[in-house]
């Protein structure tokens, strides 16, 4: 049995000697030895590798899903489906497939079950970063991946004809002479290579002035929708701390799944259908290969039956994707842009880590996630950045909400008490605020609710301009305008149907963005594809054609391979969350300055982070005034964070700090917690540092070599010693014995050396008995000594 992926590489080899028994299993591509394997093992492999010389050797084909090397339950045979075939015929479909899609480029997006009459289709681009397996090695390599997705459980269809789950795709095949020759280097049907002419910026059009603001439905809808979320982030808000509980509190998701499965007015929304596009090589953020991704879409969409393209990219191509649609607005007009809501999420995280900076906050995660550098620094991991935020704003509410039930008006009325204060109004605004808008953000794309998206944005935009933030301020803050001005009703409609999101099983709170989407299934599938083909241009071309209906395939056999989730329960509670909700204290915030709550200190009168909110959105309302001229005009921002309590200054690749404000502060900490300093400044600041001293008393090698040069003192002209100590047995072992000598001469030899050592008033003989034992310091071998008995004799004992 040969277990392959879907693109033909084979991975893994196992063997069943008889029906019944447990599967062994063998890396097929491994270099290292991982325990003795079967000798039967060894002969499939042999099998595996001369399969062309054997014409009577058939495998059976199997799919890995989630594999773990030893186990017996990762193999799910394709034989008990009645398809039993040869590896050669596996190479034989990759070919085939591959001819298919370029001869049917045009048309099969309908042949793969997209089709507009089924609902809307939407489209996704992103960077694909490749990792390519060679016999020479691995190779890194950026392409741009396309993906055409529809909210609707289309499966592979006819040509032409677009009907839910079924799959009856056929895909003639090659002969087997036409598979033994060369693939031809034939471009993708629907692909047309082009170039980017316009300017590096461009200003966005001229908004004409608006006569009427938003319908009278759509404010309705979209403060029921705000009003609906709001509910039920207070109904979690206040789970962890009801007594009357009988569960432990749950997580976000788990929760609101919860919600959804006991509510009978939300109905089950189906699974999505997508499909691969071609893969671009040339790098994703470059003006040609986004121009060149753009006008593909737009008129793959087209020929589906889209009057307006919708895409969403994330937030590095869509600014290039909007440079290239205002350089040509009337050949984009139809194409409708939206940001990732993944990438949004990021930075608003990212946000919320700068603000915060030099509060306290940094103190709280730390003590519950044990490492704050990829939480605080960026907002790359989200996930995680997230929940700590979360945490810690459960923790500054907590004292409030033990008391009971509050409903989202009292919870919003508490912290409006600690605004009065500087430090209570920099935690609320710059913490829990932005918090809650980040979830409901992520709330908008669970549900499918563009109306509570669109909201979520608006008030995260002074969060972008206060943070620095800039091109996600700029580019945000026109897409609010657009979607509020300068979008069409049609494609309003297709929005507000919920289309725009992508859901992997049917379910009513597991959407998640078109981003996000790509990530989980192109991304996921397409990232080592390419393992053990070489770098020929054929064969890449070939896997490059043959990788949408591959992807799909194999996407396709994992979730029907996958394990029932039916069955399990999503009230299983997050330990770490719930101890660390009792563990941490909460801050104390009111007070008439601007103070970290970890360590007390006072932030200086330049510091105004706590007036941020206000100064952002200042900065929002004076950018959008300044449109559409004023775009791409130099942004700055005046906040000035809590980090300037730091100490230390950066000067060129050194950090330099001020010794002199350390000192006075280490002299009130040390008045207040009663500590001896005397004693400290005794041993630390000795003329002789102990830290050059290793425990065997030895002076430390290595790269404080510089430093002893410059505390050593050399004697060119050394007193003579009073006390000379000689071991006897290190004198003995050392000693070179004459040519044909005998012990008298080798004894001679050491009263002679001794008698150099007469004028000495006291000589000390130390006998010691040694044990060596070695150990390994810096990547080097020392002996250690270690004494086990000494003895000392006068030198009159010696003489005799």
């Amino acid at each position: 049995m040969i277990v392959i992926r879907c693109d033909g590489c084979a991975s893994l080899v196992g063997f069943k000697e008889f029906v019944g028994k447990m599967m062994k299993l063998v890396k097929a591509s491994s270099d290292e030895e991982e325990g003795e394997v079967d000798t039967v093992i060894r002969q499939v492999q042999k099998e595996a590798r001369d399969v062309k010389k054997s014409s009577n050797f058939f495998y059976d084909l199997a799919v890995k899903i989630h594999h773990k090397h030893g186990s017996s339950e990762l193999i799910k045979e394709l034989s008990h489906h009645g398809y039993v075939t040869s590896y050669d015929e596996v190479l034989r479909f990759r070919k085939s497939a591959a001819a298919f899609v370029r001869s049917n480029g045009v048309g099969l997006h309908q042949a793969m079950g997209l089709e507009r009459r089924v609902g809307v289709i939407f489209g996704w681009m992103d960077n694909l970063d490749l990792q390519i397996f060679t016999p020479i090695g691995r190779r890194d390599k950026h392409a741009m991946a396309h993906e055409f997705q529809q909210s609707h459980p289309c499966g592979i269809v006819d040509m032409g004809c677009a009907r839910p789950s079924v799959s009856s795709l056929t895909i003639p095949r090659l002969r087997k002479v036409d598979t033994a020759r060369s693939t031809p280097e034939v471009g993708y049907a629907g692909l047309a290579l082009l170039h980017y002419t316009g300017k590096k910026q461009v200003n966005p059009p001229a908004l004409l002035p608006v006569i009427s603001g938003p319908s009278y439905e759509e404010v309705t809808r979209t403060q029921t929708s705000l009003h609906r979320a709001q509910n039920k982030d207070a109904q979690w808000l206040n789970s962890p701390f009801q007594p009357s509980s009988s569960s432990p509190p749950m997580e976000l998701s788990g929760f609101n799944n919860q919600l959804a499965r006991k509510s009978a007015e939300i109905v089950k929304k189906q699974p999505s259908t997508y499909l691969f596009g071609p893969l671009i090589n040339a790098p994703p953020a470059h003006p040609d290969t986004v121009l060149i991704s753009v006008v593909y879409m737009m008129k793959s969409l087209q020929d589906l039956g889209m009057t307006y393209i919708q895409l969403s990219p994330d937030m590095r191509l869509y600014i290039q994707a909007m440079q290239i649609k205002w350089s040509d607005s009337q050949r984009f007009q139809n194409l409708i842009l939206r940001p990732g809501v993944m990438h949004i999420v990021q930075n608003v995280c990212g946000c919320i880590g700068h603000l915060m900076q030099g509060s306290g906050l940094e103190t709280l995660i730390g003590s519950a996630f044990g490492g704050v550098s990829s939480i605080m620094g960026h907002g790359k991991p989200q996930v995680h950045a997230l929940r700590a935020f979360r945490m810690v704003s459960s923790i500054l509410l907590q004292s409030f909400l033990k008391i009971g039930f509050k409903t989202w008006e009292e919870i919003c009325e508490y912290p409006e008490r600690a605004r009065l204060y500087p430090t209570g109004r920099h935690w609320v605004g710059n913490l829990i605020t932005p918090t809650l808008l980040a979830h409901q953000l992520i709330r908008s794309e669970r549900e499918g609710d563009w109306l509570l998206q669109q909201l979520c944005n608006k008030h995260l935009l002074p969060y972008f301009f206060m943070a620095g933030h800039h091109n996600c301020a700029r580019y945000l803050s026109w897409h609010c305008l657009e979607m509020s001005v300068l979008l069409p009703a049609e494609a309003k409609d297709d929005l507000l149907s919920g289309a725009f999101v992508c859901r992997h099983t049917a379910g009513s709170w597991n959407a998640v963005s078109a981003n996000q989407f790509g990530e989980q299934t192109a991304i996921k599938i397409g990232k080592g594809g390419l393992k053990g083909i070489t770098l020929s241009s054929t064969q890449v071309a070939e896997w490059i054609d043959y990788f949408p209906i591959s992807a799909y395939v194999s996407d396709t056999l994992d979730y029907c391979y996958s394990p029932d989730l039916s069955s399990s329960s999503s009230e299983t509670p997050h330990k770490e969350e719930v101890q660390n909700l009792e563990k941490v204290p909460t801050p104390s915030i009111e007070s008439d300055v601007l103070y970290n709550i970890h360590n007390g200190q006072v932030a200086p009168m330049i510091v105004n982070v706590s007036d941020s909110l206000a100064i952002g959105g200042t900065m929002a309302t004076a950018f959008q005034n300044s449109l559409p001229t004023g775009f791409h005009a130099k942004l700055s921002s005046p906040v000035n964070t809590m980090e300037h309590l730091k100490r230390g200054v950066k000067i060129g690749d050194k950090v330099v700090f001020d010794l002199e404000s350390i000192f006075l502060r280490l002299l009130v900490v040390g008045q207040q917690c009663e500590m001896a300093l005397l004693p400290i400044f005794g041993y630390e600041l000795c003329a002789i540092t102990t830290s050059l001293m290793d425990e065997y008393g030895c002076l430390r090698r290595g790269n404080k070599a510089i430093l002893v040069h410059k505390l050593g003192v050399k004697h060119h002209k050394p007193p003579s010693p009073d006390v000379l100590i000689v071991d006897a047995q290190q004198l003995l072992y050392h000693v070179v014995w004459p040519c044909g000598g005998s012990v008298d001469v080798l004894a001679e030899s050491l009263k002679a050396r001794l008698a150099l050592c007469a004028a000495i008033e006291k000589i000390l003989v130390l006998t010691v008995t040694l044990k060596y034992r070695l150990r390994t310091t810096r990547g080097s071998d020392m002996l250690v000594l270690a004494p086990l008995h000494s003895t000392w004799t006068s030198k009159a004992h010696c003489q005799s």
